[in-house]
């Protein structure tokens, strides 16, 4: 379970979105949001930041127990290349 925050820095309307988000293991797993996460109180969901408008929220994941190199990646756009890479 890891908590997130949103930020829109921008000067337009930017969309959010859990699906957005993938965890990645040690041994290079690359793992969705798991469906238990949308039951979890204070879960992200989806939708839309005005300029300057801030969001955050829970996520689920799988992972194996004591696994030291999991990294959260954030890709916010499937039509965009651009993506954020944090070591938890």
């Amino acid at each position: 379970k890891v908590q997130v925050s949103i930020e829109n820095d921008s000067k337009s309307e930017a969309s959010y979105n859990t699906f957005d988000w993938k965890l990645q293991d040690s041994a290079g797993v690359i793992k969705d949001v798991d469906s238990v996460a949308f039951g979890v109180d204070g879960a992200l969901s989806s939708g839309q930041l005005s300029p300057g408008g801030k969001v955050s929220g829970f996520l689920v994941f799988q992972a194996p127990l004591n696994d030291t190199g999991l990294t959260l990646r954030y890709n916010p756009s499937f039509w965009s290349d651009k993506k954020v890479e944090i070591k938890i």
